[in-house]
């Protein structure tokens, strides 16, 4: 029988942490997150297992944990890590960090990667763009309330918002360019680390119409996050138009028809020799009404009136005068003081605005022809919503056409509208808003006619021929011939017998005619590409001068669109006539 032999094991023990231990995960997280940032961060490390000690480098080696828990390799982690902060160049920083603890496994090595970039922001938009035409009033686009001129600019990284901005807004005049204003307030647009935009909105609300307009803003107003001021200066040049609105027309305050000379009630709109007057459509298109002055609830000193027809706020008083009587002060001004000054008033009352509004600004010329009461003089305005003014032109935000050393104002001493030298004094009237404004839409009906319908006014697309026999140039070969002159008595006669797409015709009012005019351009001052071939000379309105019963107003359409009263109703004008509803 053979022995068993028999081989014992041998036991082997190995040292090991617990069990538990290796259902205990370290994790490590720092923060902030790796990326390129334009300062430096101060990095924190933190381990999700409590009580570990965090081993980390910032040289590139591998950082290690000994078993007792303690770093074998690399720094103990005590407090945020500051990065460094270069100045000339973009600078690496690489964190390397484990979580260690005896009994647990250690944590896998964490790594985040910074970059601190110190380059020069570049600007890589503007809007407007440097040499942009037709730029509107309020900028980039028009809006019907509430509009104020922005100009932006676009950068290729994140911009700071501590950095004191400054800007400087000039205008043409023919010569030289002239400071209009540097004071202007800065919105920043924040995004991600590229493409910040800079929006800024000068103190003067809105850019001046039918301008040329230069925009520069320093260097050292441009910095990024990281304090890296823009290479350059940013200066750009646009061109405003006229802003594209229109208002409900009201009427011109005539209550009275005349004949060539004289006075002649009662009126009649469909026979005689002098049919369909101004006075003939009392409160058309829309009654005159004013609501003012009214004193402001909180800044019981400021005073305004409220245009009921247009929808526009006006300072009750020119500028330069006080109270509800409006005493003391003096309005005058050159335009260029003139487009600052009511600027002034969006900073009152600690910068809450004059009556608690801050759009105020001088107004365009649409805005302020819709003020004058033509069946009044010295002033040409109510008395009661707007006392103690004095009858003298009135200045607007709009540049002429016809050269940029005049502006559009009107003369409120007889509602003439013209354009005046910049280097002459004349009074300010300040306007808040133009909530009632709405942007002008013109129709071809395809007959002849062409709607307005913001103003609820047709017009003929042509010319009457005014050759002596009251008909309409041919619509259908595009207003082609020439058009002669009428007297205001035959002009009146020939609109009234005007038979034309089932419509009833009539020489417009001096407030609609005004509609009919295009100051973003000169000779013919309208919009040629729905009125084709428009005539030289003046047209006739059917309003006839206050105190001047011989004489009626007229619009110099074919030139620049200013308006006059010295028109003897014996002369020879254009004639274009009108029709209510669109």
């Amino acid at each position: 029988m053979r022995a068993l032999n028999f081989v014992w094991p041998t036991l082997v023990l190995v040292a090991c942490r617990s069990w538990g231990a290796f259902y205990e995960i370290q994790t490590v997280t720092i923060s902030p997150p790796e990326d390129t940032y334009y300062t430096a961060q101060a990095v924190s490390l933190s381990s999700s297992v409590a009580g570990s000690t965090i081993c980390y480098t910032t040289d590139g080696s591998r950082p290690a944990c000994a078993a007792t828990g303690a770093c074998s390799s690399g720094l103990t982690y005590s407090a945020p890590i500051a990065m460094p902060n270069p100045i000339l160049s973009v600078a690496s920083f690489t964190v390397r960090a484990i979580s260690c603890k005896s009994d647990v496994i250690d944590s896998p090595i964490a790594t985040a990667n910074y970059s601190i970039d110190t380059t020069l922001p570049i600007l890589v938009a503007t809007t407007p763009v440097n040499g942009a035409t037709n730029v509107t009033p309020c900028g980039a686009a028009p809006t019907a309330g509430g509009c104020k001129g922005t100009f932006a600019l676009t950068f290729n990284k994140r911009m700071s918002t501590a950095v004191t901005q400054s800007m400087t807004l000039e205008v043409w005049d023919g010569t030289v360019y002239q400071t209009i204003g540097s004071a202007a307030s800065y919105t920043l647009t924040q995004t991600t680390l590229k493409n910040d935009t800079i929006n800024v909105t000068p103190s003067i609300i809105q850019f001046p119409e039918n301008a040329q307009i230069r925009v520069t803003v320093p260097a050292a107003s441009l910095k990024d996050d990281g304090g890296n001021a823009s290479a350059a200066l940013v200066q750009r040049v646009f061109f405003t138009s006229i802003n594209p609105i229109a208002f409900s027309v009201a009427d011109t305050g005539i209550v009275d028809c005349y004949n060539a000379s004289v006075v002649s009630n009662p009126c009649s709109t469909t026979a005689g020799t002098f049919p369909s007057q101004d006075a003939d459509f009392l409160n058309s298109p829309n009654p005159r009404s004013f609501t003012g002055p009214t004193a402001h609830p909180t800044f019981t000193s400021d005073y305004t009136t409220t245009d009921n027809t247009t929808g526009l706020t006006w300072k009750t008083c020119s500028q330069g005068q006080s109270g509800a009587g409006c005493t003391g002060g003096t309005s005058n001004s050159l335009w260029i003081v003139a487009m600052n000054a009511c600027a002034t008033l969006n900073a009152a009352n600690s910068g809450a605005g004059y009556a608690g509004r801050t759009n105020w600004h001088l107004p365009s010329i649409e805005e302020l022809e819709t003020l004058p009461n033509y069946a009044i003089a010295n002033p040409s305005l109510e008395t009661g919503p707007f006392p103690n003014q004095p009858g003298q032109p009135y200045w607007s935000s709009t540049v002429a056409a016809t050269g940029p050393i005049n502006a559009w104002g009107t003369d409120l001493s007889s509602g003439a509208n013209s354009v005046y030298a910049r280097s002459v004094s004349y009074s300010m009237r300040c306007v808040s808003g133009n909530n009632a404004a709405a942007a002008i839409k013109l129709r071809d009906n395809g007959d002849g006619t062409v709607s307005d319908l913001v103003t609820n006014l047709t017009w003929p697309k042509c010319l009457m021929d005014n050759t002596g026999t009251g008909t309409l140039l041919p619509f259908a070969t595009n207003c082609a011939g020439t058009a002669g002159g009428r007297s205001w008595t035959q002009a009146l006669q020939d609109c009234n017998n005007l038979t034309l797409a089932g419509r009833s015709w009539r020489v417009p009012s001096l407030n609609e005619l005004k509609t009919f005019a295009d100051r973003s351009v000169n000779t013919p001052a309208t919009r040629s590409a729905f009125f084709p071939n428009a005539a030289s000379g003046n047209y006739w309105s059917t309003s006839t001068t206050s105190g001047s019963p011989a004489t009626a107003w007229t619009v110099a359409i074919f030139t620049d669109g200013s308006s006059t009263s010295g028109g003897t109703k014996a002369s020879s004008n254009s004639v274009r006539c009108v029709a209510s509803g669109s």
